[in-house]
C-alpha cells in the first residue's frame, strides 16, 4: 500500500490531467502488451499488433518490464505543453547521467537489464537516439492512431471529476478517484504491492487518467523541480459500450451523430461534441481536437455562441468556451 500524505497546502494545488502525459501512454501500452491479463481491454488491441512490431522497438521492450516500475525517466513531466510529443522526446534524450544511473540500478534489482544499458548509463548518445527512436517508432504504431478516441475518453473521465469537485468539494473528489484508491484525510492510500509512505510536501497532486495504466492505479512522486506528484489510474473499463481502442460506436450514438451533423453541418457539430466533452477548452485546443483551423474553430464557436448553445469567458488573453444546458439537451436528445 501507498500512503500519500496531503498538506492543507497540497489539498489547495490538486489538479486534474486533461491530456494523455506524452509518452507515458506509449510506455505503459508496451507494458500492457507484455502481459496477459486483462484480456477484454486489451486483447483484441494485442491481436491487431502482432506481427506488425518493427524491430526499432526493441530497445524500448529491454527497458520495460512485463509487471512493475518502469523507469521514470521515459516517462517526463513537462512543463509547457503536456501534449507535445516531440518535447516529451527531447526531455528523455536530456536526462542526466545522475538521473539515467539511479533509473537503471533501481530497475536491475528486479530487471535483468540489456548489455548496452551500461552504455546508456554512461550518456553514450547514440545509445539514447535508439531509445528514443524506439519511443517514437512504438508510440506511432500503438497509440497515435487511437489519440482522438483516447482523448474522448478521457475527456469524460475529467468531465465527471469536474463536476464532482464543483458540486461536492475535494472530499468528495478524493474518495471517488478510482476504487483501488481510498481517503481517509490527510492519508490518500492506493493500493500497491509496494509499501510506503510519500509525503507531498505541499507540491499538490495531478490526477491523471490513462487508458494504459493498470490493473492499479500508480504514483510518480513529485522531484526537487517542483513537479507535483502524480497519481495516474486505469481510465473506467465497460464492455459493453465503445472502446478507445476500437473504431466502433453503439448504433444509437452513431445515429445521434449523423443526426446532429444534417442539422448543424458535420464540422460544427464535431465543435460541439468537442466543446462538450471538455468544456473550458480555449480556441487553440479546441481547433486541435476538433482538427481544424484556428480560424474554423472560432467562427464555428461564436455561431454556436450566437445560438446559445455555447458560452466563452475570457482567462486573461485566452477564450474558454462552455456547453450551456440547451447544448446538454440537445446532444442527448434522440
Amino acid at each position: 500500500m501507498l500512503r500519500l500524505h496531503l498538506t492543507f497546502e497540497d489539498l489547495c494545488r490538486i489538479t486534474l490531467n486533461d491530456s494523455p502525459p506524452p509518452l507515458s501512454e506509449a510506455v505503459l501500452a508496451l507494458q500492457a502488451l507484455a502481459r496477459t491479463d486483462q484480456h477484454l481491454r486489451f486483447g483484441p488491441w494485442r491481436e491487431d499488433l502482432r506481427g506488425r512490431i518493427p524491430a526499432a522497438v526493441r530497445p524500448l521492450r529491454g527497458l520495460v518490464p512485463a509487471h512493475g516500475w518502469i523507469p521514470d525517466f521515459l516517462t517526463p513531466v513537462l512543463r509547457g505543453d503536456p501534449g507535445d510529443t516531440a518535447a516529451a522526446v527531447e526531455a528523455v534524450r536530456a536526462t542526466s547521467r545522475r538521473r539515467l544511473r539511479a533509473d537503471l540500478v533501481r530497475l536491475g534489482t528486479t530487471t535483468r537489464l540489456p548489455g548496452w544499458a551500461r552504455s546508456l548509463a554512461d550518456g553514450d548518445g547514440d545509445t539514447m537516439t535508439a531509445v528514443t527512436d524506439a519511443l517514437t517508432a512504438w508510440n506511432r504504431i500503438a497509440v497515435a492512431p487511437h489519440e482522438p478516441r483516447i482523448q474522448a475518453a478521457l475527456d469524460a473521465d475529467i468531465a465527471h471529476k469536474s463536476t464532482l469537485l464543483a458540486h461536492h468539494g475535494v472530499d468528495a473528489l478524493l474518495r471517488r478517484v478510482h476504487p483501488a484508491v481510498a481517503w481517509q484525510p490527510p492519508v490518500l492510500s492506493v493500493q500497491s504491492p509496494t509499501d510506503a509512505d510519500i509525503d507531498l510536501a505541499g507540491q499538490g497532486l495531478r490526477l491523471a487518467p490513462m487508458l494504459f495504466c493498470g490493473p492499479l492505479p500508480r504514483v510518480r512522486p513529485g522531484d526537487d523541480t517542483g513537479s507535483p506528484t502524480v497519481l495516474a489510474y486505469p481510465l473506467p473499463f465497460d464492455p459493453r459500450s465503445a472502446h478507445p481502442l476500437t473504431a466502433g460506436r453503439p448504433e444509437g450514438q452513431t445515429r445521434n451523430a449523423e443526426a446532429l451533423g444534417r442539422l448543424l453541418g458535420g464540422t460544427r457539430a464535431v465543435v460541439l461534441h468537442t466543446i462538450a466533452a471538455a468544456p473550458g477548452l480555449t480556441t487553440s485546443d479546441l481547433a486541435h481536437r476538433a482538427d481544424v483551423a484556428l480560424a474554423t474553430a472560432s467562427e464555428h464557436a461564436t455561431v454556436l455562441r450566437e445560438t446559445g448553445l455555447v458560452t466563452s469567458r475570457r482567462d486573461g488573453n485566452r477564450v474558454r468556451h462552455y456547453p450551456t444546458a440547451a447544448a446538454a439537451a440537445l446532444l442527448r436528445a434522440r
